[in-house]
């Protein structure tokens, strides 16, 4: 049985030391952080549409609210990568309006309605959030301000990134490896720049832990 890993909400004596993600001055509050986990990893449609993954590939061993250590951990890498991408829109002075909001909605609303699905069963501020990361992925790539790839991945080499211990450890070696297309295992496999904790983990108070199961990909939502 791999890490137990905490996505618990911390307690307000704790407050500034909650956050779950530091990238930089940005944090991801744990509350924050548990809410996205848990909405990706309950939505059938959204794990398949984003990740190609189902419920039984990214859930634990300890029941509905617990996920396997490597999609924990590619959570982790995905958002410390957008809060990235954020960055540097902001760095470019790249605003979103709320009719290019409007626009991407749009097309994430038609995408599950394809599936079969209403996107409307989503918590809103993981839609929003959601909506946000692709507008500003969008707006980035028909930007015309030099060369943002390589601002990009200077960002990521300079990047301070701190997890909560129960989260693991970040090795952002491995994550400019992985936006290069290299570090890979002897599988072949992506190695994660998430390091899952040693051993169990306590939860930070008023929360409950969330098992990690480990696998041998751990940069691999599904295991």
């Amino acid at each position: 049985m791999g890490a137990v890993v905490a996505l618990g909400v911390a307690g307000t004596a704790c407050a500034e030391q909650s956050a779950a993600i530091r990238v930089g001055d940005d944090t991801v509050s744990e509350e924050d952080f548990r809410d996205e986990v848990e909405a990706l990893g309950k939505s059938e449609t959204a794990l398949q549409l984003m990740l190609g993954a189902t419920r039984t590939d990214v859930a634990g061993e300890l029941g509905d609210d617990s996920f396997t250590q490597p999609f924990i951990g590619y959570m982790v890498q995905q958002r410390v990568s957008l809060i990235l991408q954020e960055q540097l829109a902001e760095q470019n002075d790249i605003e979103l309006t709320d009719a290019v909001r409007d626009e991407v909605r749009g097309q994430i609303e038609s995408e599950f309605e394809n599936a079969g699905a209403d996107m409307d069963d989503l918590p809103d501020a993981f839609v929003d959030q959601l909506v946000d990361d692709i507008a500003i992925g969008q707006a980035l790539q028909s930007a015309d301000q030099g060369d943002l790839q390589a601002d990009y991945l200077e960002l990521a080499e300079n990047a301070d990134v701190e997890l909560s211990s129960h989260l693991g450890e970040w090795n952002n070696d491995a994550f400019v490896a992985s936006l290069l297309g290299q570090g890979q295992d002897p599988q072949g496999q992506q190695i994660s720049a998430v390091t899952p904790p040693s051993a169990p983990q306590t939860a930070p108070a008023g929360g409950e832990g969330t098992e990690g199961t480990a696998g041998t990909d751990p940069g691999s939502p599904a295991g």
